[in-house]
């Protein structure tokens, strides 16, 4: 059976080899059979009890996606390397675009995870997710840049990327009062860690083309996989006996509560007493 490579032939002339796409391969089925396993567990919680896992859900499915359009040797772009290393002349090398979508998305939708347990403001997620968004892109344009102003995308990337993890940190840490706080601020410590692999990796990967695509791909599944798969897991598990009640996440919507029916004919109790005498409201003070 034809492998990846032979039937999607790469443009580039430095591109993932087949065993490469063998490990895409494994990383997409780990992805897979996690969206699956959460799929089901989310099945079994009560209704307004499943936000962080349908977070998880999309996360899951965002990447499943990401890492089939990969092992199938698709989502990249040709770009000139700026060091040719042992190869004389000008080379091209295959920078997976779709990789960079797939964090944009994910990493974003991990932080919203986190950063709902802890009690911030809208206005402090919003910030964190959009300085997320800001060095993801980065890191895009210093891979598709061929001459050295990439380093300068790359610099503004890793300066961004302390800001959104000592903001994560931060909010995490304040929230101490809250129910699930070791969940958030174990969580926090945990992509802390592993988020800082990506400025490690890139500029061997994308940025220097010290390390061939098979071993970038490697590398970026590990860290995918420990913080994506591995941390949905892993942070459901630790927000399993959180209240909803307590961060405002139970649905008031009427659809949620038994005994209530369309049309009001339904057996629970109503709040409204036929007999009773309705209080004249003054038009001119209508409360905004």
């Amino acid at each position: 059976m034809p492998n990846s490579v032979e039937v999607n032939p790469p443009a580039a002339q430095l591109h993932v080899s087949a065993h490469g796409t063998y490990w895409l391969w494994s990383v997409f089925a780990v992805f897979a059979v996690t969206l699956l396993f959460t799929l089901m567990w989310s099945f079994i919680q009560p209704r307004g009890q499943r936000a962080f896992h349908h977070i998880a859900l999309v996360i899951l499915v965002v990447g499943t996606i990401a890492y089939f359009t990969m092992a199938s040797n698709l989502g990249q772009a040709a770009v000139t390397a700026e060091f040719p290393r042992s190869h004389t002349g000008p080379i091209t090398r295959g920078v997976f675009f779709a990789r960079y979508v797939m964090w944009a998305l994910n990493l974003s939708l991990i932080i919203l995870s986190v950063l709902l347990g802890t009690g911030a403001t809208l206005s402090e997620i919003f910030i964190t997710i959009v300085m997320n968004l800001v060095w993801i892109v980065l890191l895009l344009f210093g891979a598709i840049v061929t001459s050295t102003y990439k380093w300068g995308y790359y610099t503004l990337s890793v300066l961004s990327i302390f800001y959104v993890l000592f903001h994560i940190n931060f909010l995490s840490v304040r929230s101490s009062l809250l129910p699930n706080r070791r969940s958030s601020v174990g969580g926090a410590g945990y992509i802390t860690f592993f988020w800082l692999m990506y400025p490690l990796i890139w500029p061997f990967a994308d940025g220097g083309n010290v390390i061939s695509p098979t071993g970038e791909a490697v590398w970026y599944g590990i860290v995918d996989l420990l913080t994506m798969p591995v941390f949905v897991i892993t942070h459901l598990w630790g927000a399993r006996g959180v209240d909803y009640d307590t961060l405002g996440f139970t649905s008031g919507k009427t659809t949620d509560f038994s005994g209530v029916q369309h049309g009001g004919h339904g057996v629970g109790h109503s709040t409204t007493t036929t007999g009773a005498p309705r209080e004249k409201v003054d038009p001119g003070s209508t409360a905004v």
